[in-house]
């Protein structure tokens, strides 16, 4: 179609013209036509186009600020609509409130795999298997593979009784870059793909609930505690699965240029999520950690997976700041509270050491550590210093949050 003939279709509410005309704009660059155009389309009931625009407030790709309430409006839009991927948003923002109601949000996730949105299909499976019911979880998995998840493909092996069937799957997987995979294939396997089965209902509100598991006080002032059985083997994997292609050398804070660099005090391999990268599970296993720690979600930084292979450390150090720039009026502020999970057990080694508190903490897979940073009149406490050990056989993956004192997210 001529642009001269769009620009009059869209001109006259026409939604999908007005769409095609803000997509043509984009390819140019020119990005306020673009969003205008944008806006014109989703105001005629365009839901693809009120999609965009949700992802764009929550996202701000151009480097502007985050904006959960226009995110949601039109994700609101969108959804209502029949949009997939737009239910699935909404779900993932209102994990991020303190008072989020699991149910609301599981029919939005169950509206998103309805609709064929293949992540949550996948999420609604790990859903299903927090509640307990593996056979749901399963279904869930092999629809949202048949839909070309191959993470999907990866769990599925997980829980899979038959062990060519796990070969089979994982080495789908891998291929198709399911890093994490790789740990699992131990010979060629032909992969079976799974019938597809009918897609589940609405799992319980027990899929959301935080794990109620007694603390393990291991010292008193400054408080440390563990919290065993937090994350299930299914989520540590998934968690690994999702940071695997992304890890690199860890670094360290340059205390003269205030960026990062490499040091040999910390020899480990790291990643963060990004606000562009929030998986709606990943943020389940946030907010669990976050109530655990009894903090808002939105005061915790990216949540940080780290990777240790044998003879890897983190000599002794402490996780407050020290930068100006961060503790200035304004900015989040002082790193309060540490929560961490250990996402494997380690062979031998691999302990979190507290050295001037006479701690020493296993990594146990699904297992939570919790201290404080600062003492209880909010100043940094220099007994905290710790240490991960090396690891001396084994690998040790763990998951991080550091929560702020002030909100870090926008949501």
């Amino acid at each position: 179609m001529q642009i001269e003939t769009l620009r009059r279709a869209a001109t006259a509410g026409d939604g999908a013209a007005a769409f095609e005309l803000a997509r043509w704009h984009a390819r140019r660059r020119e990005m306020p036509d673009a969003l205008r155009w944008l806006a014109h389309a989703a105001d005629a009931g365009h839901a693809e186009a009120a999609n965009e625009l949700g992802m764009l407030a929550a996202f701000a790709p151009a480097g502007g600020p985050r904006d959960a309430v226009s995110a949601r409006a039109r994700f609101d839009a969108a959804a209502a609509l029949g949009h997939a991927e737009a239910s699935y948003r909404i779900a993932v923002l209102d994990l991020g409130l303190e008072d989020a109601a699991p149910d609301p949000v599981l029919v939005r996730l169950h509206d998103a795999a309805r609709g064929g949105f293949a992540p949550a299909r996948r999420a609604l499976g790990m859903a299903w298997a927090a509640a307990g019911d593996l056979d749901a979880a399963r279904a869930c998995f092999a629809v949202a593979l048949a839909a070309g998840d191959a993470l999907s493909a990866f769990l599925l092996a997980r829980l899979s009784a038959d062990p060519a069937q796990a070969r089979g799957l994982d080495a789908f997987a891998l291929a198709r870059g399911v890093r994490r995979a790789g740990a699992f294939v131990e010979g060629p396997a032909p992969f079976m793909r799974p019938e597809v089965p009918v897609l589940p209902g609405v799992p319980p509100a027990t899929a959301l609930d935080a794990v109620s598991t007694p603390a393990v006080v291991r010292h008193e002032a400054p408080p440390i505690a563990t919290f065993d059985g937090v994350f299930s083997a299914l989520e540590c994997e998934y968690a690994i699965a999702l940071a695997s292609p992304h890890v690199q050398r860890s670094m360290v804070h340059d205390p003269v240029t205030g960026g990062p660099m490499l040091h040999p005090i910390r020899t480990s391999s790291s990643m963060a999520f990004g606000v562009d990268d929030e998986d709606l599970w990943l943020r389940v296993l946030q907010r669990r950690l976050a109530r655990l720690a009894r903090q808002p979600l939105r005061h915790a930084e990216p949540l940080a997976v780290l990777r240790y292979a044998p003879g890897e450390e983190y000599r002794p150090h402490r996780d407050y700041l020290r930068d100006p720039a961060e503790l200035a009026p304004g900015a989040p502020g002082q790193r309060v509270r540490t929560a961490f999970a250990y996402l494997t057990d380690v062979t031998a080694g691999g302990e979190t050491d507290f050295p001037l508190l006479a701690v020493r903490i296993a990594p146990v897979r699904g297992r939570v550590v919790l201290f404080d940073n600062v003492d209880a009149s909010g100043r940094v406490d220099p007994s905290t210093l710790h240490a991960g050990l090396p690891v001396r056989e084994g690998r040790k993956w763990l998951a991080t949050l550091w929560f702020r004192e002030r909100a870090y997210r926008a949501w």
